[in-house]
């Protein structure tokens, strides 16, 4: 799929089919809301992040190994969301188990 967007029918290179992309109107808006967004987004991370890393790691203040905890957050969410999902899918009282004890009359969940 990548090499056919890079070459034509005989081959040979070509950028014809990006150029197809980004001459629809509704393509470049989508793709230049996309870097505008990306930018302001890193911008705004830069100012708050730069001085922010600098006073934690420069000074002692309360609440500063709250702080520091609350950073690990982001690393740790997508791992907890997944176990929760497993749990609310396939627990003693999930989804599954509900449908296989009311499809199959179980009268408990199954393990």
């Amino acid at each position: 799929m990548l090499k056919e967007a890079f070459t034509t029918s005989t081959g040979s290179f070509t950028l014809n089919e990006f150029k197809k992309i980004f001459n629809d109107l509704y393509n470049l808006r989508v793709v230049t809301f996309t870097f505008k967004e990306a930018f302001i987004s890193a911008f705004f991370t830069l100012i708050v992040g730069l001085p922010g890393a600098y006073i934690i790691s420069h000074y002692k203040f309360k609440g500063k190994s709250f702080l520091v905890s609350l950073t690990t957050v982001p690393f740790i969410l997508p791992s907890l969301l997944v176990a929760l999902g497993f749990i609310i899918l396939f627990g003693d009282n999930g989804f599954l188990n509900k449908f296989l004890m009311d499809v199959f009359h179980f009268k408990q969940p199954f393990h």
